[in-house]
């Protein structure tokens, strides 16, 4: 089921700060208590995936250029629930709830701090 997170969900914001620091290690091991304040901040976007009462998976957005464009920030599912479609659920509700708030973009932004990707360590 896809909820919206808000601060009153306590449990599942701690989990969330635990599933950031375990995905994410390098960004969010030392502040992830304070990126989830962000997240829930009143022009964000924050959904959760739930899974037998248990957060199996997040996405957010932030709205950008008025409210046209918005960057999606963060998209984390859940080890135990991966290729289960949440990650696909939770982005088709973003769409949605994007829509619904006038949005006609969303984009997504890499960072690639583990020189992994095609581009990484190159000079354009």
């Amino acid at each position: 089921m896809i909820e919206y997170l808000n601060k009153e969900d306590k449990v599942h914001c701690r989990t969330l700060q635990k599933l950031l620091a375990s995905a994410f290690p390098q960004a969010y091991s030392e502040d992830a208590e304070e990126e989830v304040k962000r997240f829930l901040e009143e022009d964000r976007v924050a959904l959760k995936a739930v899974i037998n009462g248990e957060l199996a998976g997040f996405v957010g957005a932030i709205p950008q250029y008025g409210h046209t464009g918005w960057e999606l920030h963060p998209l984390v599912v859940d080890e135990k629930h991966r290729g289960l479609g949440v990650g696909e659920k939770l982005v088709q509700a973003l769409e949605k709830e994007i829509y619904l708030r006038g949005g006609i973009t969303i984009y997504l932004g890499t960072d690639d701090e583990h020189s992994q990707t095609s581009l990484s360590d190159t000079d354009l």
